[in-house]
């Protein structure tokens, strides 16, 4: 289920990382040309409601490459929103296909272990959605309209360029949740089936 993009230094590994010592890291060499990506598609495309979460950690970025770390959402191999952090920057940045701004308060928090930051994407009507992300006492949350198309994201990408040597990247706790309503039908169609089933039997 996971494909990967190597060019120059880099790789990935299983262990200690700016997040814990059990997920899964990747890294870059500190200069340009260096970068390492990882992969993943969904099931399927992603509903209106539906929740896409990861957990990511991180160590250090590189500040002369300049070095870069981040993750993003596509959408029929199409680029669709990002969050990115540049070595020598002060604060994470967002790019939905315009220019990249500032994602609020989230700052540097990195370190081994550092402080974990929690990203949570939810799919709108259209090009729509819904972003929550902490990162310890910092958050950014907001309801905003992207550029660069409809937010139906399938698949999302983890990548470390000319990160430094080492660094690293480590993510886990991966999901994509339906929204709760959709449980709620099938749970009232599945009790609604079984009474029509026992009422035909008690008729017959």
């Amino acid at each position: 289920a996971w494909t990967s993009a190597l060019t120059g230094a880099g790789g990935s590994y299983i262990g200690g990382s700016g997040l814990s010592g059990s997920s899964w890291a990747i890294y870059s060499g500190g200069t340009g040309g260096n970068s390492f990506a990882a992969y993943r598609k969904f099931d399927t495309a992603m509903a209106v409601g539906d929740t896409f979460s990861i957990d990511i950690g991180y160590t250090g970025v590189d500040g002369t490459a300049p070095g870069e770390i981040g993750i993003n959402l596509y959408a029929g191999g199409s680029f669709r929103l990002g969050l990115k952090f540049t070595g020598g920057g002060t604060n994470w940045q967002l790019n939905d296909g315009g220019s990249d701004f500032t994602a609020g308060n989230l700052t540097w928090s990195g370190g081994s272990p550092g402080t974990t930051l929690n990203y949570s994407f939810t799919r709108g009507t259209g090009t729509g959605y819904t972003l929550a992300i902490t990162q310890g006492s910092e958050s950014y949350s907001g309801t905003n309209t992207g550029t660069s198309g409809t937010m139906d994201i399938d698949e999302f990408e983890i990548y470390s360029s000319a990160q430094g040597g080492g660094e690293n990247v480590g993510f886990d706790n991966i999901s994509v949740v339906p929204e709760p309503s959709t449980y709620a039908l099938l749970g009232l169609g599945a009790a609604f089936g079984l009474w029509q089933l026992r009422r035909r039997r008690r008729v017959s």
